[in-house]
């Protein structure tokens, strides 16, 4: 197999920067729509969700925890902080998917684009599959499967 041989720390570090610009961005867009509203950061009272109350936001954090955890894995003891990047990206698995478990079923409830629920930035997607949680769920997927890959390879060597 020789991808396997390629997939190391490094890729797992750029897999998490990749999910963090993403969510940055969805979060730089959220910011940028509700203060065309609210005109203020610390008015909650607009017509759309305030941007930090949002997954998106909440991903993002966890996405520079983990790129935390993955940095220090370069350099300390590297079984137990991959250890802990593995459990921190089951808990970042488990929100993401919980997040569009809940945005499919309202959208099904539903069964009408139009009527669907205001999500995040205020905008309708058209699907669940466009939004921006569908996207950075789909990053920390990814993410975990490599930590797990790597975690067992280290677990066998030690």
């Amino acid at each position: 197999m020789p991808l396997l041989k390629y997939l190391n720390y490094k890729s797992q570090f750029y897999l998490l920067i990749l999910g963090f610009c993403f969510a940055l961005y969805n979060v730089v867009l959220d910011f940028k729509k509700y203060l065309a509203v609210a005109h203020n950061v610390f008015d909650f009272s607009a017509s759309i969700p305030h941007p930090s109350l949002t997954p998106c936001f909440w991903g993002m954090l966890m996405f520079i925890a983990c790129l935390y955890v993955a940095y220090l894995v370069s350099f300390k003891e590297k079984l137990l902080f991959q250890k802990h990047l593995f459990y921190m990206l089951v808990g970042g698995v488990v929100f993401g998917w919980s997040n569009v478990a809940y945005l499919t079923y309202i959208y099904i409830a539903k069964l009408n684009p139009i009527k669907f629920s205001f999500y995040c930035t205020g905008v309708v997607p058209v699907n669940p599959i466009y939004t921006a949680c569908f996207g950075g769920t789909i990053a920390f997927t990814l993410s975990f499967f490599l930590a797990w890959f790597l975690y067992r390879r280290l677990f066998l060597i030690n």
